[in-house]
């Protein structure tokens, strides 16, 4: 998943799907050199992924709970990353 300054994809409030259960894996990519850092929360998992410029970062873990879970870029400096730069995880039962 490529991480830009119009979302995740280029795609703002992209949904990914999932089944309980299942392992989940999230390759983050930022390409820009010369940008912000992203630090990128996933809420009700307790995860952070931090994807800093020109790199990129996998996040993994099993989906243990169903429920729709938010991730989303917490970068403080930057007030409209959390509204472009976020998405939602849905684990379905």
């Amino acid at each position: 998943m490529k991480v830009t300054e119009n979302g995740f994809n280029g795609i703002t409030n992209l949904v990914l799907k999932v089944k309980k259960g299942d392992k989940v894996r999230i390759t983050f990519v930022h390409e820009d050199p010369a940008g912000d850092v992203h630090p990128i929360q996933l809420s009700g998992y307790n995860r952070m992924a931090s994807v800093e410029p020109g790199a990129q970062v996998v996040m993994e873990f099993t989906a243990t709970d169903a429920g729709t879970f938010g991730f989303y870029c917490v970068n403080t400096d930057c007030s409209i990353h959390d509204k472009l730069q976020g998405g939602q995880l849905v684990v379905e039962g």
